[in-house]
């Protein structure tokens, strides 16, 4: 139907450690170390096993082509500049985003495991992929997990704005639970992440109305518009206020890159990002038995599932349950993407030396 972004018109179903073996090649060739190359390669790799396509490998391109351009560093390495008590300030160094939002989680649960609680802000840093991935490094580890970020560019309106003025600031928060998977929250207090508008624009799909404005401000169905235009907040006044504080406690809070300062992650950039973001965890064993709360999770879970269903839903969902299914699902028959976004990341390939995964 119209605006279903995933509903691809041709499709190649991969399994996905084929693709992550294959995306870690690609990151080795434009310079990162071994073992960062597959921080990142599995972190995109995950977020398509979720379903999560707009933040998968349809971002290696533009990934790969910062660190050729050096606007990423790719032997950079996050480093702590303030650690006390249970905070604790990293510097990304401009490394790969996602690498250093993952060295910045687990530091979270470090310092969680001697303080009970923690937070964790990066400066410096890059645009970090799906957030939930962060959260679930403290849900694995039985804590609550927080990701706040500043977004990773200059794309959306605030409610009755018409042009860029913040970023879609993404958010997540996640707790664990005893015999269901983790319950996950994972949004960007935008309408719909850009990356799904990428995924539509690059498969000719159209959106639905109230996703974005194009680049005069105007309301657009047209994807290829949308990506030119900016970003809607969800729930109007609700979402534009929740991207604004998560602006405060993440690029205010440390005088980081806000608002126009922030270019554009798609653009040549000529100079860094400069993204800010705070992680947090909570030591669930500080507050209570941890296998009690992980059971009251799944009563949490059942007695949302268990309400009566309004007209036209099956089925209740919890936060993180459609991803859970969809990874569970994809782990077994395979990732199924769109064709163009392996023929792109395919050319990257083969520009730095890499074969292509499969050929058309």
């Amino acid at each position: 139907m119209a605006g279903n972004v995933y509903d691809f018109k041709e499709r190649v179903v991969l399994p996905h450690q084929k693709v992550s073996d294959w995306q870690a090649a690609i990151y080795r060739c434009v310079g990162l170390d071994a073992q960062d190359a597959r921080v990142l390669a599995e972190n995109l790799v995950t977020a398509d096993l979720r379903g999560v396509y707009s933040h998968g490998i349809q971002r290696t391109p533009n990934y790969v082509r910062q660190f050729v351009e050096r606007e990423l560093e790719a032997k950079a390495k996050p480093g702590v500049i303030k650690r006390e008590g249970a905070v604790a300030v990293v510097d990304g160094n401009n490394a790969s985003g996602i690498v250093v939002a993952t060295f910045a989680a687990k530091l979270a649960v470090e310092i969680a495991r001697e303080f009970g609680t923690s937070a964790v802000s990066v400066t410096r840093g890059a645009h970090l992929g799906a957030c939930a991935g962060y959260v679930e490094i403290a849900t694995t580890a039985d804590m609550i997990g927080f990701c706040w970020s500043n977004g990773g560019c200059n794309l959306m309106a605030p409610h009755g704005g018409g042009e860029r003025q913040l970023g879609s600031n993404p958010f997540a928060i996640g707790a664990p639970c005893f015999s269901k998977p983790a319950m996950v929250l994972d949004m960007a207090t935008s309408v719909v992440a850009r990356g799904k508008i990428a995924v539509a624009a690059m498969t000719g799909v159209d959106i639905p109305e109230g996703w974005a404005l194009d680049a005069d401000g105007n309301p657009t169905t047209d994807s290829k518009y949308a990506m030119a235009g900016a970003l809607l907040p969800f729930g109007g006044y609700k979402g534009s206020g929740l991207a604004l504080m998560n602006s405060v406690i993440t690029a205010i809070l440390i005088d980081s890159r806000f608002g126009r300062s922030m270019p554009d992650l798609r653009d040549p950039l000529g100079e860094p990002q400069g993204v800010a973001h705070l992680f947090q965890a909570i030591n669930i064993a500080e507050f209570t038995d941890v296998e009690s709360f992980k059971k009251r999770m799944d009563k949490v879970v059942e007695y949302i599932q268990g309400g009566r269903k309004a007209d036209g839903f099956e089925e209740i969902m919890v936060p993180g349950e459609p991803e859970a299914r969809a990874r569970a699902r994809q782990l077994k028959e395979g990732i199924a993407y769109p064709m163009e976004v392996i023929t792109r990341n395919n050319d990257v390939a083969v520009k730095y030396g890499v074969a292509k995964i499969v050929d058309f």
